[in-house]
């Protein structure tokens, strides 16, 4: 109980909590929020010109609306670490076979377009409040999870 009216005292920009309580909550409340496990390739050795699926992998790769993953790092927020996806192609994969692998898939089809697909988040930023306080603001963020392909639009 005691946590919970800490956690409500450093929620207020009128009542001030010390960088080590602040650090402290905003861990705390941010405990159970998970994200996608990165099994690829690290995101920092990945460019957004890798547009290909594979029949193999994680379903990242697998998609006809490939995606990987960029790390956001906020020092401020808690969590500090999001990861967002983000597509590797402008437009979706086709599954015809066009390559001499039976298992990479690299033509595109222009008649869909490949789109991130957000999931909105609680998170919490530290703000200073005073001259040695800070409270942690919430605010509902988007995180890329995905992509999808959807049929591109045409003018009417």
């Amino acid at each position: 109980m005691a946590m919970i009216q800490l956690a409500l005292h450093c929620l207020t920009e009128s009542k001030c909590c010390s960088m080590e309580e602040a650090d402290r909550i905003g861990k705390l409340l941010v405990a159970g929020i998970t994200s996608p496990r990165l099994s690829q390739t690290p995101p920092d050795t990945q460019t957004a010109t890798e547009c290909w699926a594979s029949s193999e992998g994680e379903r990242g790769l697998r998609s006809v609306s490939p995606w990987r993953y960029r790390l956001d790092w906020e020092p401020n927020r808690y969590p500090e670490y999001l990861l967002q996806a983000y597509c590797s192609c402008s437009h979706c994969v086709s599954l015809s076979k066009q390559s001499n692998s039976p298992r990479i898939y690299t033509r595109l089809e222009v008649k869909g377009n490949s789109v991130p697909i957000e999931f909105h988040t609680l998170v919490f930023y530290r703000k200073s409040c005073s001259a040695d306080g800070y409270y942690l603001e919430p605010k509902s963020i988007p995180v890329n999870v995905s992509c999808a392909c959807l049929a591109a639009r045409h003018d009417r």
